[in-house]
Order: C-alpha cells, then sequence, then structure tokens
C-alpha cells in the first residue's frame, strides 16, 4: 500500500501522521507484507521510501523527532 499525502492513513502505523510534514510530497512510502500462500499472517514492513532514484528503507522514522 503506497501513502500518497492524502490517503490510505488507516494503512500506516499511527506514528507517520506525526512525520509526514517533513518528507516531501512527491516522495511515494510504501508498506507491505510478506504472507505465505493460503496463510493471513506474515511478517509486515512500512518505512521502503523512494529516494533519489533508489528504494531506502526507514523504518519507524518517528524515532528520529525530539522527545
Amino acid at each position: 500500500m503506497a501513502y500518497d499525502h492524502g490517503n490510505n492513513w488507516d494503512e500506516f502505523p499511527g506514528g507517520y501522521k506525526d512525520v509526514l510534514q517533513y518528507f516531501k510530497i512527491d516522495v511515494p512510502i510504501v508498506r507491505f507484507k510478506f504472507v505465505q500462500k493460503g496463510e493471513t499472517l506474515g511478517l509486515a514492513f512500512d518505512g521502503l521510501i523512494h529516494v533519489n532514484g533508489r528504494w531506502v528503507t526507514m523504518p519507524k522514522p518517528r524515532r528520529s523527532l525530539p522527545g
């Protein structure tokens, strides 16, 4: 699920609301989940961000904010 700075709030952890003001509007932020076929639970990841022509992971970006 990609976040476009206007939609999909419910698909991302709550802390993203605190840090999105610091991100560029046109930079996609992605969350994804690895799930085995036939299962509903798996490994979930967020913070995959497209920066300078490549994808980087920035897990828990809200931890970079002061106090």
